[in-house]
C-alpha cells in the first residue's frame, strides 16, 4: 500500500500496522464506489512514462537498463498517483474505522 500519508493521520493515531492497513483499505474500497479509477488514463499514463521510454531504452541501449528503467519508473508513477489521490481517500477514514471497529 503506497498511501504513506493515510499512515500519520490522527485518526489511527491508537491502532497497529495491521489495523491501519486494514482501515485505510476499507477507505480505498469505500472511496472507489465514488470515485473508480479511470482505467484509459491510467494506462495512458503508464504507457507514456514507462512503456515507451523502456523501449526506446531496449532498442538504443540494453534489456537490463529497460528492466530497471521499468521497475524504478514504475514505482515512482505509482508512488506519485497514490499521493494525488489520497485527498480523496481521507474523508473515508472515519467511516472506515466504524466499520472495521464493528466487524471486530
Amino acid at each position: 500500500m503506497l498511501y504513506f500519508k493515510l499512515y500519520d493521520d490522527p485518526i489511527l493515531a491508537g491502532y497497529s500496522t495491521s489495523e491501519k492497513n486494514k482501515i485505510i483499505h476499507t477507505a480505498v474500497k469505500l472511496s472507489r464506489k465514488d470515485y473508480p479509477l479511470n482505467l484509459v488514463k491510467r494506462l495512458a499514463i503508464l504507457s507514456g512514462v514507462v512503456f515507451l521510454p523502456a523501449f526506446v531504452i531496449y532498442y538504443y541501449f540494453s534489456l537490463d537498463a529497460a528492466i530497471s528503467w521499468t521497475v524504478a519508473s514504475t514505482m515512482i508513477v505509482s508512488i506519485k498517483l497514490n499521493s494525488l489521490e489520497t485527498p480523496i481517500i481521507k474523508p473515508y477514514l472515519t467511516q472506515a474505522t466504524a466499520m472495521v471497529k464493528k466487524k471486530t
